[in-house]
């Protein structure tokens, strides 16, 4: 007869929206046009949909902005639960989900408050260690670390992983922030004054926009420098050479917390608060091995 049910007036019936919340954390400019959140949320909407749930973004440009709009949404019961997409210090929306009790689950590995979360995360400090165990196993010994802030864990966890690996073998590690302008700086003077034989990059964008910075120093990837990134995003076989990356399986990180979001609001038991989701190093073109002699270039 053509008659389509009004999901609408079902949902309020059963005092519930069917939609869920995707908090993305802030802004930045290195976040923009990230493919590791895009292959997120496609994922994570699709698993949802195929349980006849909806999702909504929630995105700003400060923290106190993305707390005002999952309060508002939550109170106006635009949505049943959240995803929190990340994970940093002293989150304002972290605590306001925990203080009211609101059914979430996150992407990430928290901070602060660990034993009232569930959360689906790698395990970041090993990956960290993998990384650069592959490239001393190359050869190298001189190893930098390129990554983002390091309020955000998943940048402090995958550093802590390269230095505990450089630690291990008697070296000294180093740490730079490209967001930040002073940290930029002492790498540029880095690179000019001894350069380094390799590099771990947190994520596969910051890789993409190091290779040719660093050729203007002198460091060629996949020549006289080795460079291993992290994400395995399509980013990795754009331009050549081809980054050696290690995957973090984001399509599995993304499943594992739809479904998971789905349990905590079915009120199932979980038999863990937290899922590590394993990684896999894929060999590319820009980690061959070090050669000391110069000339060989």
């Amino acid at each position: 007869m053509g008659y389509v049910p009004n999901v609408s007036a079902q949902n309020l019936a059963m005092q519930c929206t069917k939609n869920i919340g995707l908090i993305f954390p802030v802004l930045t400019q290195i976040r923009q046009g990230d493919p590791f959140f895009i292959t997120l949320v496609t994922e994570l909407t699709q698993v949802l949909f195929q349980a006849s749930y909806s999702t909504t973004v929630v995105s700003a440009k400060t923290l106190e902005d993305l707390r005002k709009m999952a309060c508002e949404m939550y109170k106006n019961k635009q949505v049943d639960a959240f995803i929190l997409m990340y994970s940093i210090k002293d989150d304002p929306v972290l605590s306001f989900l925990v203080d009211n009790h609101i059914p979430f689950v996150m992407l990430g590995t928290p901070v602060d408050i660990q034993e009232r979360i569930v959360f689906v995360d790698n395990d970041n400090l090993s990956i960290g260690q993998t990384a650069t165990r592959y490239l001393l196993g190359q050869g190298h010994q001189d190893i930098i670390f390129v990554g983002g802030s390091q309020e955000e864990w998943v940048y402090q966890e995958r550093y802590n992983g390269y230095y505990l690996e450089m630690m291990n073998a008697h070296l000294v590690g180093e740490c730079y922030d490209v967001t930040k302008v002073e940290s930029t700086s002492k790498l540029c003077q880095r690179l000019e004054e001894a350069p380094p034989t390799a590099m771990v990059a947190a994520n596969d964008m910051l890789a993409v926009k190091m290779v040719p910075f660093l050729e203007k120093f002198g460091c060629y990837v996949g020549g006289n420098f080795g460079l291993v990134s992290v994400n395995n995003s399509m980013f990795t076989t754009l331009t050549h050479p081809y980054l050696t990356s290690i995957d973090i399986h984001i399509k599995t990180l993304a499943s594992q917390s739809a479904r998971l979001i789905l349990e905590v609001l079915n009120k199932e038991k979980l038999p863990l608060t937290r899922y590590v989701i394993p990684h896999e190093l894929i060999v590319r073109e820009s980690t061959p091995k070090f050669w000391s002699d110069p000339s060989f270039f």
